[in-house]
């Protein structure tokens, strides 16, 4: 049986991971650009610094990037502030994608940090923005 903590951890490095993969996404920093980059300056692989590739993350989140962009989101106030995703559509999404039962709260948990992840950059831009 596998502690709770253990499990608990290794969701903290999957976010992490996550986290690093979607930033350098947004900067136009892949695993092959990295690579590239530490070939023209003579440098040697660091593991700690590649850019994590889609390749490297487990089927559940495949499916959960596949299932995001599925469920529509719901937008606030005059400046369509995004507020979140509306979960009403996650239980035909899981039958539509064919979600195994086991991976289905993996998913699910991977589909909240996504959300709350973008919840949170869309705040901080309307905050930004109302500050001008």
């Amino acid at each position: 049986m596998i502690s709770i903590r253990f499990a608990e951890d290794q969701q903290e490095a999957l976010y992490k991971q996550l986290e690093k993969f979607l930033s350098n996404s947004n900067i136009g920093i892949s695993k092959e650009r990295y690579l590239e980059l530490i070939e023209l300056m003579g440098e040697e692989y660091d593991e700690d610094r590649a850019p994590p590739d889609m390749s490297d993350f487990p089927e559940e989140v495949h499916d959960a990037f596949t299932m995001y962009n599925s469920i529509p989101g719901e937008y606030a106030g005059m400046g369509g502030t995004y507020v979140g995703k509306n979960w009403s559509a996650l239980p035909v999404l899981f039958d539509l994608y064919k979600i195994p039962e086991a991976s289905r709260v993996q998913v699910f948990s991977i589909l909240s940090w996504l959300d709350s992840r973008n919840v949170e950059k869309s705040v901080k831009a309307a905050n930004k923005s109302a500050k001008k």
